[in-house]
């Protein structure tokens, strides 16, 4: 008898039914949209940190008193890296460390003494990208500019901001910033008779 009953109700209330139904799938597709199953987000908070890069703002000096910088803490940190490629130690008690950069075939670099990190070359990420044109506007004409590193081929310059205590290697044509160096404040001279063998 209920058998009978439900193909009654089913003959007659077809278009019933039908539009029950259409009304049924339309909001099921409504509350998918708006609460869609869970995709691969990436988990944000457990990304690893980029390298850090000088921004495109007057730095603090190492050699400023009323700096929050501690110069061992940082050297200590160096240590604690893991992606460590090289270590050497020379005669004068300095380090000098070869990091991998995952995103440039050229190591990154850091110089240390006990007590700071003297240099340091870091490629800056293309997830965080700098521009030559950042450094002029802020800082203005560098002190300044010479050719290479000859890693990244013709046309890429060092630009030299040695009293601010940092250097920019760009390409001109493209206002690319592939690479910083950051050292302590001194003149153009010291810097290229130091360091200028890290290009």
């Amino acid at each position: 008898m209920n058998t009978i009953k439900i193909k009654f109700i089913l003959s007659t209330n077809k278009w019933i039914i039908a539009a029950l139904a259409c009304l049924i799938l339309v909001v099921v597709v409504i509350l998918y949209s708006i609460f869609p199953k869970s995709v691969n987000k990436p988990d944000l908070q457990n990304q690893p940190t980029p390298a850090k890069t000088l921004p495109p703002e007057k730095p603090t000096f190492q050699n400023d008193p009323d700096a929050a910088y501690d110069a061992q803490q940082a050297v200590r940190l160096l240590e604690t890296r893991t992606d460590i490629q090289e270590r050497k130690t020379f005669p004068d008690g300095t380090i000098e460390y070869l990091f991998g950069a995952s995103f440039s075939a050229r190591p990154d670099l850091a110089k240390t003494s006990d007590k700071e990190i003297l240099f340091q070359r870091v490629a800056v990420s293309p997830e965080y990208p700098l521009a030559l044109s950042d450094f002029t506007n802020l800082y203005g004409q560098p002190e300044r500019i010479i050719e290479g590193p000859i890693f990244y081929g013709v046309g890429i310059n060092t630009y030299i901001y040695a009293k601010y205590g940092f250097a920019i290697v760009a390409n001109p044509t493209t206002n690319n910033v592939l690479e910083e160096q950051i050292f302590s404040s001194m003149t153009v001279d010291n810097y290229l008779q130091k360091y200028k063998q890290f290009q």
